[in-house]
C-alpha cells in the first residue's frame, strides 16, 4: 500500500527532535551532586537526591525518546517508514503527523496498551 506521506518533511522534522533532544541530554547532565553542596544537611541531601532521581528517571525519557527517533530516521531510509511493525498494515499519516516516530498503526497500540 503506499502511503501518502510527505517522508522527507518527516525526515527533517525527526532530525531537528533529534537536535532537540540531544541538546536536552546533554542539558540534563549537569545535574549538581551532593559533593558540590557546602555542609548539606540530612534535607539538603534528601532534597537533592529526589531532583536527582527525577533528572535520572526525565534524561531516561529523553534517551528513549532519541532512539524511537533515530529508529524512525532508519525506517525512513530503509523504506519501512510509516508501515506497522506488528500487523504490515500502513499507519495513518495523521497518526505520523502526531508522533512521527510511531512503529504501530492505531489498532496494534491500542492492543498493546491492553496488554501492557
Amino acid at each position: 500500500m503506499k502511503i501518502q506521506i510527505d517522508q522527507n518533511k518527516i525526515k527533517t522534522r525527526l532530525i531537528e527532535q533529534r537536535e532537540v533532544l540531544t541538546k536536552q541530554i546533554k542539558e540534563g547532565n549537569r545535574v549538581s551532586s551532593p559533593s558540590e553542596m557546602i555542609n548539606p544537611d540530612r534535607n539538603d541531601l534528601a532534597a537533592n537526591y529526589t531532583a536527582r532521581a527525577k533528572q535520572i528517571s526525565l534524561l531516561e525519557q529523553l534517551k528513549n525518546q532519541r532512539a524511537e527517533v533515530d529508529e524512525a530516521l532508519a525506517r525512513i531510509d530503509d523504506g519501512t517508514y510509516g508501515i506497522c511493525e506488528n500487523c504490515g498494515n500502513a499507519i495513518l499519516p495523521e497518526r505520523l503527523a502526531v508522533l512521527n516516530y510511531a512503529r504501530l498503526c492505531i489498532e496494534c497500540q491500542r492492543l498493546a496498551n491492553k496488554a501492557n
